[in-house]
């Protein structure tokens, strides 16, 4: 049976480390300014116009057309004008657009560049992204992770029914304790009367070194926003609005528990439906490292409503090297506030960076 994936912080760090190391260690067979890494993004970013480069080109519209008629549902006028309430508002589209988006950006890439994908030799997946490199990496069919990531969505959005939630971004002063934050919060609740299990509050995204976004219970959050600067020394808190609810946390258990069976049910139907990765390797945000094999990739599939996004440690296992060696090269597909998330975690590599729409 294989190993369980690790999550504790010294885990994660001990495998980054050894993913980092076998990288360099293949780096030095190869010049890494002849290969590419892709980099697919994240839910967060949908907008209302999204994809408006994606139109007249042929291929990319096929995307389009192709999901459109699976899903009964016109995606490319969903993503170019809306409406704003029901593409932000709901987490299934949100997953959708994200998705055929960055499929559609790729089938663009492939049209106008098509000597570089052969050379994509790995492809890190941020939130909904890494359904995308799983794709890419051969590992899933187009068809089957377009029903996945709507399966995905549905169950997220029915879980943020359940319990009044909310997210905040904070920018955190260098020796503030998150762990404290935290628990600070969940005990604020246990003092109102809210069960241990719903009075959640943890961190459910990892910008960078000092800023983050937490995630759990209404009055959790309500607790930082009144509380949080006097207290901690916040730089600063804001509330997330455009995803208020608290994606990336143990209050998404409930949809954790739905894909758990579901996949398990698809993948009894048809063995084929989930496999190693065929082309290059994938990399998931919320794993913070490459992962190799099906229990892995599943288990990641599975957990992924409920676990925080490593940001910052899926950077650091794609692109930490020594000066002397060489950035491959990085295509960021279509969502700038990607690639400006690798300036403050590695220079190089935004240096490096192409941002690809």
């Amino acid at each position: 049976m294989s190993a369980s994936v690790p999550r504790t912080i010294g885990d994660t760090a001990v495998k980054v480390f050894k993913d980092s190391a076998k990288s360099l260690r293949l780096l030095k067979k190869v010049d890494p300014r002849e290969r590419y890494v892709l980099l697919f993004p994240s839910s967060d970013s949908a907008y209302v116009g999204m994809g408006f480069k994606l139109l007249n080109v042929p291929p990319a519209e096929k995307v389009f057309e192709h999901a459109s008629d699976i899903l009964k549902k016109n995606l490319i006028k969903l993503c170019l004008s809306g409406p704003k309430s029901e593409l932000l508002n709901s987490m299934e589209n949100r997953h959708l657009a994200t998705f055929v988006t960055s499929h559609a950006t790729l089938a663009k890439l492939e049209h106008e560049r098509p000597r570089t994908i052969p050379l994509c030799k790995a492809a890190g997946g941020f939130g909904v992204g890494f359904v995308n490199s799983l794709v890419f990496g051969e590992s899933m069919s187009f068809e089957n992770a377009l029903d996945l990531v709507q399966k995905q969505g549905q169950a997220m959005d029915r879980a943020a029914e359940v319990v009044p939630s909310a997210r905040v971004k904070i920018r955190l002063l260098p020796a503030t304790s998150k762990k404290r934050i935290c628990l600070a919060a969940k005990e604020h609740c246990l003092s109102l009367g809210i069960p241990e299990e719903i009075g959640i509050c943890s961190i459910a995204q990892q910008k960078h070194a000092h800023i983050v976004e937490i995630a759990g219970h209404e009055e959790a959050i309500k607790y930082l926003e009144t509380e949080g600067e006097r207290i901690f020394k916040f730089r600063w808190i804001r509330r997330i609005l455009k995803t208020p609810q608290a994606f990336h946390s143990a209050l998404m258990k409930p949809a954790s528990d739905f894909l758990s069976v579901y996949l398990n049910q698809r993948i009894q139907e048809d063995p084929s439906y989930l496999r190693e990765p065929q082309t290059c390797s994938v990399y998931s945000s919320t794993a913070g490292y490459r992962l190799r094999n099906v229990e892995h990739i599943k288990k990641d599939l599975v957990q992924y409503p409920c676990r925080s996004i490593l940001t910052e440690q899926l950077i650091h296992c794609l692109f930490a090297r020594p000066k002397t060696l060489a950035q491959p090269n990085i295509i960021v597909l279509w969502d700038k506030s990607l690639k400006e998330c690798l300036l403050p975690v590695n220079r190089r590599a935004h240096e490096a960076a192409e941002l690809f729409a």
